[in-house]
């Protein structure tokens, strides 16, 4: 079983399981040790430490044994490892007949097939097209969240390597949680030269318009200062020409789509867009992948058309299902991770980021 977890160039989603291998030919999945974001080997008592942003103190060390850090960039090159791909495509409109499907795109052009896999992300267009834009339209939760990659001074990098050489979660009383983790260090990469990402996250009900520009750093420096040593000092020494994105963050609780017949279905983040504090997005899009395959595999262009449709709503019923909990239990896990009195309810601190049970 591998814990893995991919950087998203701002942001971090984690996995925790073993499908992945089973979604990748062996020559791939080899490969997954050679692009992490650092030099650490997978171990069995690698931990995700979880701090008291008001003291410091250690509140638990969540095991996430053997576990891989990949970095998005990295892993999207794998991934389409010996795969067309035709990018600036945007869907307009499905037509679907009883046995194909046909994706008309902004740009005119037309693609015919068997089955046409919605895999465009949380604001998917797809999603759109199945549902209609008001019950594919995403929800807006209760929680800010500002990020940047930004380089460290090298005490700043000591201090925070002292706590964990790669990641580390700190959630504060005030309602805003902290998390710094390793974007690229390597074992050569020389002390203040590292890439670090930084995710702060609290509950307001301000437009997240109201912050942009150089005013998303002044403000995560301005809530680091209610932070206990080193974390306090880690963040105000971010270099203040730093590019930072601020959002509120949102999600979409799954719900049946109609798949015309077998022939357009949903996968990843636009079935089940969720928020990140319990790294589930990329659990469940490597899930849905793993489940696809096994639907699919033994179906051949002989097989019938209603095979295949049977086929693709097995795969809808457990996505939606497994989906719907997924996006729920990870918004509730987020709401909980930002009021004190419930933390240690929190989802990541009584099952860590392991994959959610489906009934």
């Amino acid at each position: 079983m591998l814990p893995l977890e991919l950087d998203n160039e701002t942001g971090i989603l984690a996995y925790i399981g073993h499908r992945i291998q089973s979604c990748l030919p062996k020559e791939l999945f080899d490969q997954l040790l050679d692009i992490q974001v650092d030099s650490l080997p997978p171990g069995p008592d690698d931990v995700l430490p979880i701090f008291n942003g008001e003291s410091g103190d250690l509140i638990n060390a969540m095991p996430t044994p053997y576990a891989l850090r990949l970095p998005r960039s990295k892993l999207q090159k794998l991934l389409t490892t010996g795969i067309e791909i035709h990018y600036s495509k945007r869907i307009r409109e499905i037509e679907s007949n009883r046995n194909s499907a046909t994706a008309t795109f902004e740009d005119g052009s037309k693609e015919t097939a068997n089955l046409i896999i919605g895999a465009d992300g949380a604001r998917s267009m797809v999603r759109q097209v199945l549902l209609g834009p008001q019950k594919a339209a995403l929800q807006m939760s209760p929680l800010l969240a500002s990020t940047c990659l930004a380089k460290l001074p090298v005490e700043s990098a000591r201090l925070l390597a002292e706590k964990h050489p790669r990641l580390n979660l700190t959630i504060h009383p005030a309602r805003t949680i902290l998390w710094i983790c390793v974007h690229a260090k390597y074992n050569d990469t020389k002390p203040g030269d590292g890439v670090y990402t930084f995710i702060m996250s609290w509950v307001s009900d301000r437009d997240p318009k109201e912050l942009q520009g150089a005013a998303i750093l002044s403000d995560m420096k301005e809530r680091a200062t209610q932070f206990a040593h080193p974390f306090k000092q880690i963040v105000l020494s971010i270099p203040d020409d730093t590019v930072c994105s601020h959002n509120r963050l949102s999600y979409w609780p799954t719900e049946p789509w109609d798949n015309r017949n077998g022939t357009v279905t949903l996968a990843g983040d636009a079935a089940h867009p969720m928020t990140f504090h319990r790294g589930q997005g990329l659990n469940n899009a490597i899930d849905d992948a793993a489940q696809l395959v096994q639907q699919l595999q033994g179906l051949t262009d002989r097989t019938s058309h209603q095979e295949i449709t049977a086929a693709i709503n097995r795969y809808d019923e457990e996505v939606q299902q497994r989906g719907r909990e997924a996006v729920e239990s990870s918004l509730e896990n987020s709401l909980m991770l930002h009021d004190w009195d419930r933390i240690m309810q929190a989802a990541i601190l009584t099952r860590g980021m392991q994959k959610d049970a489906v009934h």
